[in-house]
C-alpha cells in the first residue's frame, strides 16, 4: 500500500532529507541502506524536506539555573528488553550507567519503571510525566542523551536542546546536522564509545557556560511551528 501510495505522489515531505535515503554505519540493526526512496523505487516525485516545528516558550532555558548534573535520557513507551528499549538505546545507556558510578542519569517516559529495577543506583528510570515535569528535568541535567538504532527527526532531542542540554546522539539520519558544533555524535552503537564521549563534555568546564546554552538552544529555536505550517501551505499553493 505504502509503494503504491509513494509512485503515484507528486510530492513527498519528508521531516528531514536523509529519510528519504541513508546509509546506516552505526549499528547493525536494520539494513545498511534505509529509508523511503528504497521502497518507492523509481518515482517521479520530488521529495521536499519540512523540519517539525517546536514552541520555544514551552522550553525555556532557565539562565538562573546553575545545578546542571549528569545525563538524561527520554524513552516513551520503553518496556524492559522491548523493541522501543533497544531502538533508543537503553541498553547502552544501561551498560555505560554501570561503567560509571559516579555520573547521574535518568531515563524518563518508560511504561512501568518497576521493570528496571535492576539497574544500578546512580539510574533514575522514571514513567510518563506532564511536559511541565519533563522540563524540569531537562534544566536540572546537563546532557541528553540519544543513542538510538533508529529515528527520523526526534522531537526529543530539540526539546531538550531547546533546553539547554548538551546533546549525544547516533550518527542517524538528521541527528548528526541537528547538533553539528554544539553537540557529539556517536559513529558506533557502543557502551564505550557513549562514555567517552559523556566524560568529554562532562569533564570540560567550558560547557556549562550559559552561553553555551544559549548557542544550542538558537540552533532549534528558528524551527518554530509557523515557519513548518508556512512551508507546507507553499507547497500545497504549487499544486
Amino acid at each position: 500500500v505504502l509503494r503504491f501510495v509513494y509512485r503515484r505522489a507528486t510530492t513527498l515531505l519528508p521531516v528531514h532529507a536523509s529519510l528519504e535515503r541513508f546509509t546506516n554505519t552505526y549499528s547493525g540493526h536494520g539494513p545498511s541502506t534505509q529509508g523511503y526512496g528504497i521502497l518507492t523505487g523509481t518515482t517521479t516525485a520530488r521529495s521536499v524536506a519540512i523540519p517539525y516545528g517546536f514552541d520555544a516558550t514551552r522550553w525555556p532555558l532557565h539562565e538562573a539555573n546553575t545545578e546542571r548534573k549528569g545525563a538524561i535520557c527520554v524513552a516513551f513507551g520503553a518496556r524492559w528488553n522491548d523493541a522501543v528499549h533497544y531502538r533508543k538505546g537503553l541498553d547502552i545507556i544501561i551498560a555505560c550507567a554501570a561503567m560509571m558510578p559516579s555520573m547521574r542519569f535518568t531515563i524518563v517516559g518508560v511504561a512501568d519503571p518497576a521493570e528496571y529495577g535492576r539497574v544500578t543506583k546512580n539510574l533514575t528510570v522514571l514513567g510518563k510525566v506532564t511536559p511541565e515535569r519533563l522540563h524540569e528535568l531537562l534544566t536540572r541535567h546537563s546532557l541528553y542523551l540519544q543513542p538510538s538504532v533508529m529515528e527520523g527527526f526526534p522531537n526529543a532531542v530539540c526539546e531538550a536542546m531547546l533546553a539547554g542540554c548538551i546533546p549525544i546522539v547516533s550518527n542517524m539520519t538528521s541527528m548528526p546536522e541537528l547538533v553539528e558544533g554544539v553537540g557529539g555524535v556517536l559513529e558506533r552503537s557502543d557502551a564505550t564509545a557513549l562514555q567517552a564521549a559523556i566524560e568529554r563534555f562532562a569533564g570540560d568546564p567550558t560547557c556549562t557556560d550559559r552561553s553555551v546554552r544559549r548557542t544550542i538552544r538558537a540552533r532549534i529555536a528558528p524551527l518554530t511551528l509557523e515557519r513548518r505550517i508556512a512551508a507546507l501551505l507553499a507547497v500545497v499553493d504549487q499544486h
